[in-house]
């Protein structure tokens, strides 16, 4: 389709008898412009991801120092500087994208699951930068516990959780028995990552009178594992008395001074909070209630002015309105300890409850009386131990391969306070190994060749087995690799080939099944490189049929070989490239092929003869590179300029044989005919055809009235006067031509007069 550029229509004047036949001269077009593009910010949040996140890039672009127009083409591509790679934009899946501008920005997500640093390239028409983006080491994913643990079925309430590993975009749902999964909304991150602001889900299908209890998952896109927490957190049913679902903390120091939130719903200012033990009842200091009567915040007063020797439990109660003539009152049983000066510790449970042989497990201990510093033991060998908190530790776990004992291994946990000795014991809480389990490997990517030596890691490797590779997201194809040796503790492999190559990295694991007993094991992690083929640049930028074009890229073929690789600019004649420099697989070379059908853009020109005419111009086009035996292809939009062949001012120009004629006298009544010539007398040598119109003054006719000329050729045209009254007559017959796809317009006029008798 022609892509015509704005043009100035030029209107038909009238003329009266006797006015000059001369046409007016156009004034001359102004040359176009030239472009500025400049790319004036390039920002990543967050900042410093971890494994697993996604990083949202955002591009300012500015064209000639204003804001881009919306609709502006923005190629955002990604490359490895270090680590293992295989990170990807989330919108196609591949180390590139193309977004487009609104309001001058630019936006594309970025995710990777390994720790890797990444050069992200933005390029806008002929503007680029770079921005490096460093994704660190994931912890791993847990979840600990939620602040405040209880909220209303119509959801909207913001509660706190509490873990380790967690991302912006991670996804938090609340699993109801009975009534489905529902999704909440990730408010915002910690920087640490080991707490979330979460919006709670509204509850579909709910019971108005009655509570329920929810389990909350959190996952993160593209990671296998997720974590979970039972019964974590009550919808509870719909009341408007006051109700507390939480403190938090949940226990303080016998002498008081602890900052204290209380949670719930339906305070109403002022209130009161009392906390009662077995040795009397206490009355919270600084207590301030938030505006959305949600929360309470106080300081606790001191238990008791003697020293506290052990742990005594509290119940916690809210006056709320007091002194307003509708106080009333809301009780949480043992909802706050008052702790001693050396608790005493009590383990509960531990998370997870296996791990293997070699240790390194994240383990959660749960309970109460924990008091810093703690020791922990998994059987007689210490954990370290990376944080305590009164009601929980979190470690990991020894290695307990020097013991030489053969897996599963059961043994104790058990926490000791430091500073008071105090200990408690949880019998056979942790199992060390399975039957056979997978840990790592390494490397942990390869080519799509194969070929590649792995190392598998694990514990209750047999021969005889096999290995497989089984991809993730969501595809079934597996590829058998071949085994090259077998220990207890290890397995050697050479991976088999991927068929057919994929375009992009796919990653996936491994799984290993004993021949004999059929006990299979999944782990670890390798990724396939993918062809990946891209397109970086073409030499030269512009051209016409017949010019050699460079191409440089990657990937262009898979290793060591050289498939056929075509080349297409835009809609014209896909053309076959070649390799010119033996061994490069990186740089091809083609022809343009071609361009004399192609719908070039126009401009509006002023020709040698000082007309209005048309002329094309080069115009920009995509160019997609794509290798014919794997599939695999890349477009860079508007990459290169195809220039026409014929670059001159293709002038539309009308001309008449006769400029006047007089009919005499002709009986009223009766007719009178003349002939003369219209004839195109624009560029010859180009089809630049025109239509061409003839309006006569009253009293005349013209046939035929319009047609289509082409460079060189003519029209007779018949002109009839018919007099209905004994008056002069006279006027212009008005010829306009307007020709090419700009809408180039020329004209000229005829005289003519006669007198009716």
């Amino acid at each position: 389709m022609k892509k015509a550029l704005p043009f100035v229509i030029v209107a038909a004047l009238a003329f009266m008898a006797g006015c000059s036949g001369d046409s007016p001269t156009a004034p001359a077009a102004p040359t176009p412009p030239t472009d500025t593009w400049t790319v004036s910010a390039f920002t990543a949040q967050p900042a410093t991801p971890i494994v697993g996140e996604t990083v949202v890039l955002t591009a300012t672009i500015q064209k000639n120092g204003a804001a881009a127009p919306d609709g502006t083409g923005v190629a955002f591509e990604a490359s490895v500087l270090s680590g293992e790679g295989g990170g990807f934009f989330v919108s196609t899946s591949s180390t590139s994208v193309t977004t487009t501008t609104s309001g001058g920005k630019a936006v594309a997500r970025f995710y990777s699951a390994t720790a890797s640093d990444y050069s992200i390239r933005v390029r806008a028409q002929s503007a680029t930068t770079t921005l490096t983006v460093s994704f660190a080491a994931d912890e791993v994913l847990a979840l600990y516990g939620v602040v405040p643990s209880q909220g209303s079925q119509d959801g909207g309430e913001t509660v706190n959780l509490a873990g380790t590993g967690f991302t912006t975009n991670m996804q938090v749902i609340f699993s109801v028995a009975g009534l489905g999964n529902f999704q909440a909304e990730v408010v915002s991150v910690a920087a640490d990552h080991h707490s979330a602001l979460v919006r709670t889900p509204a509850l579909s299908g709910a019971d108005p009178t009655q509570d329920y209890l929810a389990t909350i998952v959190v996952g993160i896109p593209g990671l296998a594992y997720t974590a979970n927490l039972q019964d974590a957190f009550r919808f509870v049913h719909t009341t408007g008395e006051p109700e507390i679902y939480s403190l938090y903390p949940a226990q303080g120091t016998a002498r008081g001074g602890d900052q204290v939130t209380v949670y719930g719903r339906n305070f109403q200012s002022p209130v009161e909070v009392s906390f009662t033990t077995d040795l009397g009842t206490v009355q919270a200091q600084e207590v301030a209630l938030s505006a959305d009567g949600t929360q309470i915040s106080l300081i606790t007063p001191p238990l008791s002015a003697e020293p506290v020797q052990g742990d005594h439990v509290a119940d916690v109660t809210v006056r709320s309105g007091v002194g307003t003539g509708n106080e009333k009152t809301a009780t949480r049983p043992n909802g706050f300890v008052f702790t001693a000066d050396h608790p005493e510790p009590e383990i509960t449970g531990v998370s997870p409850t296996s791990g293997p042989m070699e240790g390194g497990t994240h383990v959660t201990i749960f309970g109460t009386g924990f008091e810093f510093p703690a020791q922990v033991m998994f059987g007689d060998r210490e954990a370290d131990v990376l944080s305590v908190a009164y009601d929980q530790i979190v470690c990991l776990s020894p290695d307990y391969t020097p013991t030489g004992l053969t897996p599963p291994v059961t043994v104790d946990v058990t926490v000791r306070n430091v500073n008071s000795g105090l200990t408690s014991t949880l019998p056979g809480a942790f199992t060390y190994g399975e039957s056979m389990f997978i840990t790592s490997n390494a490397p942990s990517e390869g080519p799509p060749t194969g070929g590649t030596q792995v190392t598998i890691f694990g514990s209750g490797f047999r021969a005889p087995l096999t290995v497989d590779w089984i991809p993730g997201s969501g595809a079934t194809r597996t590829i058998p690799a071949q085994v090259v040796s077998v220990s207890g503790n290890q397995i050697v492999i050479v991976t088999g080939a991927a068929d057919p190559v994929p375009c992009a990295d796919v990653a996936g694991q491994f799984r290993v099944t004993q021949i004999d007993s059929g006990v299979t094991a999944e782990g670890g992690s390798y990724t396939y490189g993918g062809q990946d083929l891209r397109i970086y640049n073409l030499t030269p930028g512009q051209g016409t049929t017949g010019d050699t074009v460079t191409v440089s890229g990657r990937n262009f073929a898979v290793a060591n070989t050289t498939e056929a690789v075509r080349v297409t600019f835009d809609d014209l004649q896909p053309q076959i490239a070649t390799f010119p420099n033996a061994g490069d697989l990186d740089t091809i070379q083609t022809t343009v092929p071609d361009v004399s059908t192609y719908d070039f853009d126009v401009i509006e020109c002023t020709g040698n003869a000082g007309k209005n005419g048309c002329q094309e111009v080069a115009s920009p086009v995509d160019v997609t590179v794509e290798n014919l035996d794997t599939g695999c292809s890349d477009t860079l939009d508007q990459a290169f300029s195809l220039v026409p062949p014929v670059t001159a001012c293709q002038e539309v120009v009308v001309g008449v044989s006769d400029t006047s004629h007089d009919f005499g006298n002709v009986t009223v009544g009766s007719s009178s005919t003349w002939q003369f010539t219209i004839r195109n007398d624009g560029t010859t040598g180009e089809d630049l055809s025109f239509q061409w119109n003839a309006t006569p003054p009253d009293g005349f006719t013209v046939s035929p009235d319009t047609g289509t000329l082409s460079p060189g050729s003519q029209v007779q045209v018949t002109v009839t006067f018919t007099p209905a009254n004994a008056v002069p007559y006279g006027g212009a017959i008005q010829i306009v031509a307007v020709g090419g796809a700009c809408g180039a317009q020329d004209s000229a006029v005829v005289n003519v007069t006669g007198n009716g008798q």
